[in-house]
């Protein structure tokens, strides 16, 4: 084994498990059915504060509109809706990459 290595790594050691490529730990995608809409669920729960996440994207140039319970962003042609656990629904594509290079660019 090379001295890069750690024995007590699960992706590198000697007993490998890959926890990070387990559906439990992977960003879940879904194209809705009949829809122009991707709903992406974070592997992990979230908490975002949507009155701070409205601040910082209102400043960033993006179209905001918000109640207590999502946020509504405006994303050139596309829209996403996030919500408090992190969960949010990309409207306008059906394409999961897309989706998700949106949801990175906007939550990270």
């Amino acid at each position: 084994m090379s001295k890069a290595k750690f024995a007590g790594c699960l992706s590198c050691g000697e007993e490998r498990a890959y926890p990070y490529l387990a559906e439990e730990n992977r960003t879940k995608t879904t194209v809705l059915c009949g829809r122009d809409t991707v709903q992406i669920r974070p592997s992990k729960p979230m908490e975002i504060s949507l009155e701070t996440l409205a601040g910082q994207l209102g400043t960033g140039g993006y179209t905001v509109k918000g109640n207590p319970y999502l946020l509504s962003v405006e994303i050139n042609e596309e829209r996403m809706v996030i919500f408090q656990d992190g969960r949010a629904l990309i409207h306008g594509t059906k394409d999961l990459t897309h989706a998700k290079s949106i949801y990175q660019r906007i939550l990270g």
